[in-house]
């Protein structure tokens, strides 16, 4: 599994535990639907940190790399 893919399957299960839809979750991060749609089904690669950060705010975790499992390395790039 590539870390996108990665990255990818764990917004949409963070997304389902929190009981989000997809609209709510774009709405809150100040995104298109269609980008979550993106995210989460693989087919928007190299995510910005920004945008990653805006996505994972909505689940109010302040332990960014801890919550999403990534290695510290893999936020520290300037995309993924």
């Amino acid at each position: 599994m590539t870390l996108d893919q990665f990255v990818a399957k764990r917004i949409q299960i963070l997304r389902k535990d929190f009981h989000r839809t997809q609209e709510q979750l774009a709405e809150a991060a100040g995104l298109d639907v269609s980008s979550i749609a993106k995210i989460e089904r693989g087919e928007r690669s190299n995510i910005k940190v920004n945008t990653l950060e805006k996505i994972v705010d909505d689940f109010g975790q302040k332990k960014r790399k801890t919550y999403l499992g990534l290695p510290q390395s893999a936020m520290k790039r300037s995309s993924f």
